[in-house]
């Protein structure tokens, strides 16, 4: 999501989000307009790492996170799997 500290949301936020399903903000930058612009769409950023930077750095912090998480997730032995059994 990209923002401008000095300019609200406009036209005003709509009942129905107006970006595809899946995408969302990486970070939140330091700047006030870019928190109150999360605020008004109702977001939440991937992680807070008080960066004050722009043109994508944030989400170029977040691919690999997302690569990890990915993975971890279809790699993951289940319970069964790993031969997890009830606790006694």
């Amino acid at each position: 999501m990209a923002s401008s500290p000095a300019q609200p949301p406009w036209p005003p936020v709509p009942s129905t989000p107006p970006w595809p399903p899946g995408c969302w903000p990486a970070i939140a930058r330091e700047e006030t307009g870019h928190r109150l612009a999360l605020q008004a769409l109702g977001l939440e950023p991937l992680v807070e790492l008080g960066m004050r930077l722009g043109e994508g750095s944030g989400a170029a912090t977040c691919v690999p996170l997302l690569q990890l998480a990915i993975k971890l997730h279809a790699e993951m032995a289940t319970f069964a799997q790993a031969g997890v059994t009830e606790k006694d």
